[in-house]
Parts: structure tokens; C-alpha cells; sequence
């Protein structure tokens, strides 16, 4: 097992002394409108997320700001230091981050039209999503343990709801929808996720390679984790693959059968394939995860991914694998 999970249940829960409203205030910015209850870190509307709407079970899913977008955009600083939510991500990854699309797209296309065309926009000059997510990694940065009581909390009275509707289905929480942080982890090193009933699910995509597995926490809680490839880690992707894990690859077009000899599904179809996989099968096809041969989930940019030169000078697809020879191929 991994080292991050070598760790028991050192914090109290969710239940203790109530402790004085504190203010916060960081950088300027008010973020006290999270201390209620209607403004929760999660999206709890299936139908607003592209990445969770096809999904087969109730899922939730936590967008923060991505990399340093947050902190380079919007102009926040936190004691003078930018800080990464995706310490693993490659300039590439970076460059073309799926933040800006769908509704976000939108957003910064009417940004461009009111205030003009340039990199950097001033925070008031942006849209209420890309707003939402500044907010949510501003409270990360500045006040990181009401970050995380509140995210227990919005977790547990989701996961309450739910519960009681649906007589104990599984339902599922994705917290790095734009982020790869140890999210989980805290939640369950500070005791938060104690409180939380165990049909909830958590299940995420990471660059970590030590965070990568079908995990049983220690509050009983299972954690579902998929290696993402990006331009720079295809040996990393191959020996999880060689693992017996499960491995997410982005080609630019129609998906092939196998990449690197490992047989490829169809990602697109639903964010949670990997929880089936984590179950044992999907769509007849059994599966044990961390042993014998791994599986790719493809995933189709569909013409999305536009050329660029990023700051190492590596030219093409950020993460387009048609050539297996060169997954930067696509000039």
C-alpha cells in the first residue's frame, strides 16, 4: 500500500466545541459568504457538469481554479508565494486545462468582448463561475481548515440526503474536478470523513503516481484513483498499466482499440467507468484492479486541442497520442 495512507484518525470529526465566527477576509477578498449553508464547495446539480452528467450514480464534484489560475489571473497572492493546486501538471496540461470551456468559455469570451482582449483580467471583470472557483481556492489557501470542516460538512449533509432517499446506494464525490490536491486524504487524516456514511464514494484523476489505486481508507471509505498521462509521464502511465491500474489517455480524434498493447474504453461514456472497474467488471469485461493487465480509459478530444508553443518549446497536441512513437505528433 501507499504511504499516504499510512495514517490513522487524528482529528475529533466534525462534531466538538462551536467555535466564534472567524472573518474571511484574504487578499482582498470577502469569502465570508461560506459560512452558509447555500453556498456549498460542491455542485451538487448533476446537470451543470459535463464531467459528471453521464454518470450512473449521484455524483457531486468540486471545481477549484486550476495550476496557478487563481493566483496569476486574478491577481492573488498569498504571502508572496503562487501556489500550484495541480503540482503534477505539465506546461502543456496547463496551456490547454479544460477551465476555460463550456459555460467558463463563455465567460471569458464576454470578458473579451467587454474589457478587451488580453491575458489577465481583474476579478470583477470575470464571470460568476470562474469567480466561484477563485473564491474556493482563495479560502484553500488563506483558511485551509474551515476550508476543510466546510467541505466535511457540505459532504455529510449531501451524503445524509441522499442516504435516507435512496435506502444506502452508492453515490459519489469527485473534489479535484480542476485540481490535483490530497483533498481526501486531509479529510480523513483530521477524522472529517468519520461522521460521513460509507456508501459515499471517493474517486478522482491524478498525476501523483502514489496516489494512483482502488483504496479502502481507514474510516471505511473507498477512494478510486486513475493515473492521468499527459505529454510527459507515458513511462509512468505504462508501468501503472504494467500495475494492473487504471490509466486515463486523451487521443485527438476516434479512439483505438489498444494503446501500448492495453485495451482502451470508451472514457466519454461516463465519468464513473472507473468505479465499476474498482467493482469488478464493466459491461461484462471483469477486471481486478492491481493485479494482472491494466486498462486505458480514452478519452477523445475531438478536434478541441489547438496548437501551441509552450514555454519548453515542445510544439503539437498537448496530449495527442496518435503515433505512439511521438505523442506529441499532430503539427
Amino acid at each position: 500500500m501507499s504511504i499516504i495512507w499510512n495514517f490513522g484518525n487524528s482529528g475529533m470529526g466534525l462534531s466538538g466545541v462551536k467555535q466564534p465566527k472567524q472573518d474571511l477576509t484574504c487578499q482582498g477578498f470577502d469569502l465570508n459568504r461560506y459560512h452558509l449553508a447555500k453556498n456549498p464547495l460542491l455542485d451538487d446539480n448533476k446537470e451543470t457538469s459535463a464531467k459528471i452528467k453521464k454518470n450512473k450514480r449521484a455524483s457531486f464534484i468540486m471545481y477549484l481554479a486550476p495550476a496557478t489560475y487563481a493566483f496569476t489571473t486574478a491577481g492573488l497572492r498569498e504571502q508572496n508565494k503562487i501556489v500550484n493546486v495541480c503540482p503534477d501538471a505539465s506546461p502543456e496540461c496547463i496551456t490547454t486545462c479544460l477551465n476555460i470551456s463550456g459555460r467558463t468559455e463563455i465567460e471569458m469570451a464576454t470578458a473579451r468582448k467587454n474589457f478587451g482582449q488580453k491575458k489577465k483580467f481583474k476579478f470583477d471583470e470575470l464571470g460568476n463561475v470562474l469567480k466561484s472557483r477563485i473564491r474556493k481556492t482563495a479560502l484553500y489557501v488563506c483558511f485551509p481548515e474551515f476550508f476543510y470542516k466546510k467541505l466535511a460538512r457540505d459532504i455529510k449533509k449531501i451524503a445524509d440526503k441522499y442516504t435516507k432517499q435512496s435506502g444506502g446506494a452508492t453515490l459519489l464525490f469527485r473534489l479535484n474536478g480542476t485540481s490535483d490536491l490530497p483533498l481526501v486524504e486531509n479529510l480523513q487524516s483530521r477524522g472529517y470523513l468519520n461522521d460521513i456514511p460509507k456508501n459515499a464514494v471517493f474517486y478522482d484523476y491524478t498525476k501523483d503516481p502514489l496516489k494512483v489505486g482502488s483504496w479502502k481508507l481507514p474510516s471505511g471509505h473507498r477512494y478510486i484513483v486513475t493515473f492521468s498521462r499527459s505529454e510527459t509521464n507515458t513511462p509512468m502511465a505504462l508501468k501503472k498499466l504494467e500495475q494492473g491500474q487504471v490509466v486515463a489517455v486523451v487521443f485527438r480524434d476516434k479512439l483505438p482499440k489498444k494503446w501500448y498493447g492495453y485495451k482502451i474504453l470508451d472514457g466519454d461514456a461516463a465519468d464513473d467507468i472507473m468505479v465499476d472497474l474498482a467493482e469488478g467488471s464493466y459491461k461484462g469485461m471483469k477486471f481486478n484492479w492491481g493485479k494482472g493487465k491494466g486498462v486505458v480509459l480514452g478519452l477523445s478530444a475531438k478536434g478541441t486541442l489547438k496548437k501551441f508553443q509552450s514555454k519548453k518549446g515542445a510544439k503539437g497536441f498537448v496530449i495527442d497520442c496518435d503515433s505512439l512513437e511521438d505523442c506529441r505528433i499532430g503539427l
